[in-house]
């Protein structure tokens, strides 16, 4: 189980990195386009995705902390961070195509590869239906429910 945890702990981090790199990508790209003054829309996503990203990186930590402390985390916890996580790089780098419209799609601002790559990492270490899966009865073991 060490190693599964240690699997998707990487998987997360993965996640986590993608959205950080489509975010920077990004802002460097709209800033070339427009200046300091990104367009209201641009900016608001951004903004959203900073926090989602910030968010994002303290449940990693967290969650990363407690593993290498040895502390007790259960496969609904490494769920939560793992599917958490990964499903951020994909809706940042979603977004972040979105955002930046018709350039979206363009190799060289790479925005495009996170997308690619963010997709992966919902699948392998255990697919996020899974994860949800393993939440699931996390929960009915905590509630005292049956499954």
């Amino acid at each position: 189980m060490d190693s599964v945890a240690k699997t998707r702990i990487s998987a997360a981090a993965q996640g986590v990195g993608l959205a950080r790199s489509a975010y920077a990508r990004t802002l460097r790209a709209l800033t070339r386009l427009h200046g300091r003054r990104l367009p209201d829309e641009a900016a608001f996503a951004l903004a959203g995705l900073r926090g989602r990203i910030l968010q994002g990186r303290l449940l990693l930590l967290a969650v990363a902390r407690q593993v290498d402390a040895g502390a007790e985390v259960t496969p609904g916890q490494i769920g939560i961070m793992k599917q958490s996580c990964t499903d951020l790089g994909w809706e940042a780098a979603r977004e972040a195509v979105r955002v930046l419209g018709p350039y979206g799609d363009l190799a060289e601002l790479g925005v495009e590869r996170c997308l690619r790559d963010a997709k992966v990492t919902q699948i392998y270490a255990g697919t996020n239906e899974v994860q949800r899966m393993l939440i699931a009865r996390d929960t009915a073991r905590n509630t005292g429910e049956p499954r």
